[in-house]
C-alpha cells in the first residue's frame, strides 16, 4: 500500500498472532497485547522506550503532538505520559495495527491510527507539522533471498523512496526519506527521535541526517549491558564495504563476558553459521544502537 487510510478498531474482531503481557509504567501494571515478531526485549524495543522515558521524564513531550511512524502495537504511546496535545500513529503492517488498535484503548488519550505508507503519511497535503515525530524503522538493505527475510512491510521499491537511492547500500533509505519529506513541512520548533543501527558507521549516519535537512540536538546510546545482539536469519553482507572503516562497528563477547571488537567480514560468517546451524541460536555478534533527537537545520535545508 503505497497510500494511507484511517484504521479503526473493530469490536468483536479475530485478532493475529500475540503474546499477552504486562506492561510497567510508573508502578503501574498495564494489559498489553504484544507483536510475536517484535518483542517488548528486543534491545531496539527495549533501548528506545528507555530514550522514551527519559524524554518524559524531562517533560518533552507535555503538550505537544506526537506521531510515531512505524507505530507497530503502540507500545511506545504507554511511555509518553499522559500530557500531550494530540497524538496519532502509522504502520504499514495491519496485523500489528489490530493489537494496537486494542492497546490504545487502556490509555487516557486517543490515538489516531493509520494503515498505509510511512512516506506517503508526511507527504499528504495540510498543515506544517509541529511537536515530536518518532520513528523506528527498517534499516537493512533488502535481498530477495529466503535468509534475509524482509522486518515488517517495508517495500523496498516503493517509489517515495527513489529520491533518496544513495542511502539504500547503507539500508538507510526508508530512514533517510522519512527525514527528507518530514523536512519538507516541519514547523521550526518539530523535534524528531530516530534509531539508528552502529552497524553503519557515524559520519554515514551524520551525512544522512544533515543531508536530509536535519541537525543534532542530542545523541543517546546503549552501553555494554544492552547492545543489540545480530539475528541469525538478517545478512549483515551490506557492511563489508565498512571493512576498512576504521570505527568499530561490530563486537564479540569473550570467555569473560567482556566485549572484543570484530570486522564485518567476521561478523557476517558467524551470522551464516549460526544461520545455518540445525540449533538456530543467535550469533556472537553485537552492535549499539544510538537514538538522535533531531531538530530542523534551520541554516539550511539541504533538499537530496
Amino acid at each position: 500500500m503505497l497510500g494511507f487510510q484511517r484504521y479503526d478498531r473493530v469490536s468483536g474482531s479475530e485478532l493475529p498472532e500475540h503474546n499477552k503481557v504486562y506492561l510497567t509504567v510508573n508502578n503501574k501494571t498495564i494489559p498489553f497485547l504484544e507483536t510475536v515478531e517484535f518483542r517488548l526485549d528486543n534491545p531496539w524495543s527495549s533501548f528506545f522506550r528507555s530514550v522514551l522515558t527519559q524524554l518524559r521524564d524531562e517533560a518533552q513531550f507535555s503538550g505537544k503532538d506526537v506521531k510515531e511512524l512505524g507505530v507497530g502495537d503502540a507500545r511506545n504511546f504507554f511511555y509518553l505520559g499522559n500530557e500531550l496535545k494530540g497524538s496519532a500513529g502509522i504502520d504499514a503492517h495491519q496485523p500489528a495495527l489490530q493489537l494496537a488498535a486494542e492497546n490504545v484503548a487502556h490509555l487516557k488519550f486517543l490515538v489516531d491510527l493509520y494503515l498505509g505508507d510511512v512516506v506517503a503519511f508526511i507527504k499528504q497535503p495540510g498543515e506544517a507539522w509541529g511537536g515530536v515525530v518518532i520513528a523506528c524503522l527498517p534499516q537493512t538493505p533488502t535481498q530477495d533471498s529466503s535468509e534475509n527475510k524482509l522486518v515488517g512491510t517495508f517495500n523496498p521499491e516503493n517509489p517515495h523512496l527513489e529520491p533518496y537511492a544513495q542511502w539504500k547500500e547503507s539500508g538507510l533509505q526508508l530512514m533517510a526519506a522519512t527525514l527528507g519529506e518530514l523536512s519538507k513541512r516541519a514547523k521550526k520548533d518539530l523535534q524528531v527521535l530516530i534509531v539508528l543501527s552502529g552497524r553503519v558507521p557515524t559520519s554515514e549516519r551524520g551525512d544522512m541526517i544533515r543531508a536530509t535537512g536535519w541537525a543534532i540536538r542530542r545523541i543517546f546510546a546503549t552501553n555494554e549491558l544492552n547492545i543489540a545482539q545480530q539475528s541469525e536469519s538478517v545478512s549483515v553482507a551490506y557492511a563489508q564495504i565498512y571493512a576498512d572503516n576504521s570505527e568499530n562497528l561490530f563486537w564479540g563477547k569473550t570467555a569473560n563476558g567482556s566485549l572484543a571488537p570484530i570486522d564485518p567480514i567476521e561478523a557476517e560468517k558467524r551470522r551464516l553459521i549460526s544461520h545455518q546451524s540445525s540449533t538456530k541460536g543467535k550469533p556472537n555478534v553485537y552492535y549499539h544502537l544510538y537514538a538522535y533527537l533531531l531538530e530542523p537545520n534551520k541554516r539550511k535545508l539541504s533538499r537530496p
